[in-house]
């Protein structure tokens, strides 16, 4: 089992959270298989990301990949207020093809878009939060509070489905914003050089095998300080980490057309029926069961 857990399941294509928190406990080091997007509202908090903590500002957007181990760090325990988006990666991808292809073709609109374009845009600028510039007078902050407003009645009439239309309105300006040219991103404050190194030597062999020895050896340390250094920050052992890693991109290799039994071993696993079992205790489904076709947005 995880030192560090995956917290919250996500069946269905999202889930939104308003919370405003007076008295919160410290949160352990997490991950979880759907992506995440926090909308920081209020407080003194920072949030660490895969090595990297950055310092809050209000409104801040804290972009978080599934399988990405974060926690927040709370520097005053009251007035802790944030909009949480878990958003199943499928269901990015889907919603951002809402025409046909043969309509938009006639159109001549562009068939599709991907709203996890923000995710990729922050990985490609080192960082993991999103700062808009004056963003009282941006719309995102009007679809925020109408989302705010919304979640508070769910009993109104049609409020789940305004909260639906809300969601995809939303989705789509942080991508607009982040792929702008006044699109901020925060250097991380402080941040761990030694294990972000690490962190991108394991994603890069992934398909290797690895061994805390072979790994002890590229970094010229001895394997006891590597296992020591390593689960004081990230709260899990090399081998948990690993294993989760080389799961989640096969998962996300088989999603976008590739064998179950070729991303297997091009993901690191020595057999099929090894990364079989553990890919089902994971996710709670079998491979050929990821590609089933969902409803559409």
């Amino acid at each position: 089992m995880d030192v560090f857990a995956k917290r919250g399941y996500l069946k269905e294509d999202f889930r939104i959270f308003y919370l405003k928190s007076d008295d919160m406990e410290e949160m352990d080091a997490h991950y979880h298989d759907f992506d995440k997007i926090v909308f920081f509202l209020n407080g003194n908090a920072s949030y660490r990301v895969e090595g990297r903590t950055y310092a809050l500002e209000p409104f801040d957007l804290v972009l978080v990949g599934h399988g990405e181990v974060h926690r927040p760090i709370l520097h005053e325990t009251a007035g802790y207020e944030r909009m949480i988006f878990y958003l199943e990666p499928d269901f990015l991808s889907r919603a951002g093809s809402l025409l046909p292809e043969t309509t938009a073709r006639e159109t001549n609109q562009a068939p599709s878009v991907s709203l996890r374009d923000c995710f990729t845009r922050a990985k490609n600028a080192s960082s993991h939060v999103l700062r808009i510039p004056s963003i009282r007078q941006n719309r995102l902050f009007r679809i925020v509070s109408d989302l705010k407003f919304e979640l508070a009645r769910l009993d109104r009439y049609g409020a789940r489905l305004a909260s639906r239309l809300l969601l995809l309105e939303f989705l789509l300006e942080v991508n607009r914003q982040a792929l702008s040219d006044g699109a901020l991103y925060p250097d991380a404050g402080e941040e761990d050089a030694f294990i972000i190194k690490l962190l991108s030597y394991l994603h890069a062999h992934l398909a290797e095998e690895l061994t805390i020895n072979r790994i002890a050896e590229a970094f010229y340390i001895s394997p006891s300080y590597l296992m020591h250094r390593f689960k004081r920050e990230t709260g899990s052992t090399v081998g948990q980490y690993l294993s989760r890693k080389r799961l989640m991109s096969a998962k996300d290799q088989i999603r976008a057309g590739t064998s179950a039994t070729e991303a297997a071993f091009a993901c690191g696993f020595q057999s099929y029926s090894a990364f079989f079992r553990a890919y089902k205790k994971t996710f709670g489904v079998s491979p050929a069961q990821s590609l089933r076709p969902k409803k559409d947005p």
